[in-house]
């Protein structure tokens, strides 16, 4: 009797599995996704990627993350910056794989949006200014040994960093400290309403801040030192002189630390709002 030999038990040849293309395979409690790529330069070893997951869309979804890191990293070698990575039988295979070109179209999103916010950004801006100037004069409040006109204290800094937050950073942060011109802070300062002693202290810190700007030679002139104030509050249509809480304090501060008579008759009349004339009677 002649032998029969069942198909299903005949020794079948091996589909050989292109470069690039994507092959699934069971795996104990998931899936196993896995690809050998072809690399376009010569030399280098084609990398074999194998990525687990607990179903096959995580399997995939992991394999295609994988093979564009593996892009992205051969990609960074600046002898390979213009040359197509993968071969062109590969690419095919992978322009096939789904998730992997949604991954790729996501990376292209991320990098254009990166590359379009650091064009937007102010190389120069204004804030940096500020916090060096703000760094600086800390460092000045905690020197010991200096003269006591050249001594600036601590409270003084603080004030300074209120302003900042309060009327600086707000309007003027985000601006470039070399191309900020006189007439868009004079137009800023046009619309405020304070007392004209707040009003200098908020250019003052300004000024100080751009100072450091003209130090480093990145613009020749400091465009706050010309800002015109007003010496009046307009919408009362009388002049009214009178000390911020914080500028209060840093007074309080002098007078404490002065101790001659007339510091404590200032003292006093700051403490009670009473009429100078008042004060000189008591």
């Amino acid at each position: 009797m002649e032998r029969i030999i069942c198909p299903t038990k005949a020794k079948m040849k091996k589909q050989k599995v292109k470069k690039g293309q994507i092959s699934i395979r069971n795996k104990k409690n998931g899936k196993e996704a896995r690809v050998t790529l072809q690399l376009n330069i010569p030399g280098m070893k084609n990398p074999r990627l194998e990525k687990y997951g607990a179903t096959e869309e995580i399997a995939r979804k992991r394999l295609a993350e994988a093979i564009l890191l593996t892009y992205i990293e051969v990609q960074k070698n600046k002898e390979f910056a213009n040359v197509q990575i993968f071969s062109p039988e590969c690419q095919m295979e992978l322009n096939k794989f789904d998730e992997y070109m949604q991954c790729v179209k996501e990376y292209q999103l991320k990098a254009n949006g990166e590359k379009q916010t650091r064009k937007d950004e102010v190389k120069y801006p204004i804030s940096l200014y500020i916090d060096k100037m703000i760094k600086m004069k800390k460092k000045q409040s905690e020197i010991t040994g200096i003269k006591k006109r050249k001594k600036i204290s601590k409270k003084t800094v603080t004030y300074y960093w209120n302003i900042a937050q309060k009327q600086v950073l707000p309007y003027f942060g985000n601006l470039d400290a070399t191309t900020i011109t006189e007439e868009q802070i004079q137009e800023h300062f046009d619309t405020l309403d304070y007392s004209p002693k707040y009003l200098k202290d908020i250019r003052l810190v300004l000024k100080l801040s751009l100072d450091l700007v003209v130090k480093e030679k990145l613009r020749p002139d400091n465009p706050a030192e010309k800002i015109e104030l007003e010496t009046s509050k307009k919408s009362l249509g009388i002049e009214i002189e009178h000390l911020e809480q914080d500028r209060q304090e840093v007074w309080l501060d002098i007078f404490e630390k002065d101790k001659r008579q007339w510091a404590y008759l200032f003292e006093a009349i700051l403490l009670t709002g009473a009429r100078p004339e008042e004060g000189c009677r008591s």
